[in-house]
């Protein structure tokens, strides 16, 4: 994990601050099939600038821009088949399982992350009324792939210790943009037995979400299976 915020101030009215974030570390599971890879990883990276603009004390501007991407295997659980006992009653103690650090995986996992966004706000400091703008801009990619198994042909038995099983894959994408924007005024006497405040805001948000069940052919376009 690295964390970095170097900061300067070259003038009274205005000053900078840039700050840097990473935290990676290798998959905590490891890969029986070195085409599939490990799971459970981190490699995450994120940057943000800040501007503040302070000409005198009635008015600021300040502005921040930040990035932040991921890009990781994601997670793959590990699958175990309901068991049951010689008269169909499902068994609650703990099956034999994998080993934790190097089970089966079934299909590529994935997490992915892309997110930009942009923070400004503006005050002036008027003699009868305190503006106050804010506003915001946040568009965000997210893809995650996560492999698992749906067993479909009964639960574990002793005759049938190892049901068979349809590899599936839930493959979630969202692609949220979001904009808000505020003006406010209030009033500037803090003294005053009459305190007031008015103002207007805007929210919007557009999602581009595409999510679904799918199940592995031997192509690069896996079958949906809930789409």
């Amino acid at each position: 994990l690295v964390d970095a915020h170097p900061g300067f101030d070259p003038r009274d009215t205005l000053s900078m601050r840039a700050s840097f974030a990473s935290n990676y570390h290798g998959a905590y599971r490891s890969r029986q099939n070195a085409s599939l890879g490990g799971a459970d990883d981190a490699n995450a990276r994120s940057g943000r600038l800040s501007f503040l603009y302070e000409p005198s004390e009635q008015f600021s501007l300040r502005f921040t821009a930040q990035q932040t991407v991921q890009t990781a295997l994601g997670s793959a659980p590990m699958q175990v088949p309901y068991r049951t006992d010689a008269n169909g009653w499902v068994l609650h103690d703990l099956p034999t399982l994998q080993d934790p650090k190097n089970y089966t995986k079934y299909f590529n996992s994935r997490l992915n992350l892309n997110d930009t966004m942009f923070r400004y706000d503006m005050t002036y400091r008027a003699p009868w009324a305190t503006i106050t703008y804010l506003g915001g801009y946040d568009k965000l990619s997210w893809n995650n792939l996560a492999p698992g198994a749906a067993f479909i042909n009964g639960p574990a038995t002793n005759a049938n210790p190892l049901p068979a099983y349809r590899v599936q894959v839930y493959n979630q994408t969202e692609k949220p943009e979001t904009i808000n924007q505020e003006l406010r005024f209030a009033s500037a006497n803090a003294e005053s037995p009459l305190q007031w405040q008015f103002g207007v805001y805007y929210f919007k948000n557009h999602n581009l979400l595409d999510s679904f069940n799918q199940a592995p052919n031997g192509t690069l376009a896996p079958t949906p299976l809930i789409h």
